[in-house]
């Protein structure tokens, strides 16, 4: 769910839509939007379209926009971070000396 007055987006349950924004010339943008809660759909291919669906907004979307491919790069390694650190590390076995 975003919520702009909190200035926080929370992920987790599917309310929240994810689309990149086509035709742009200086940089790449992707919107984040409310939506009504549905399985999450990770795109496992860059190539892969997942299917031609008009982004209808029922509220002005959170944009994102990057200028350069390093500052993607930089948001998708924070990103694998917080996954692991969250995620992935709390259940590994914890090793000992």
């Amino acid at each position: 769910m975003i919520n702009l007055n909190k200035c926080r987006i929370d992920f987790g349950k599917g309310d929240v839509g994810i689309g990149v924004i086509e035709n742009t010339t200086d940089s790449a943008q992707l919107a984040f939007y409310n939506q009504s809660a549905r399985p999450i759909h990770i795109i496992k291919n860059p190539e892969q379209i997942p299917g031609v669906e008009l982004m209808e907004f029922k509220e002005e979307p959170f944009i994102m926009s990057f200028s350069n491919p390093e500052s993607i790069d930089a948001v998708i390694s924070i990103l694998q971070r917080a996954k692991y650190i969250n995620f992935t590390s709390k259940s590994e076995p914890q090793k000992t000396e």
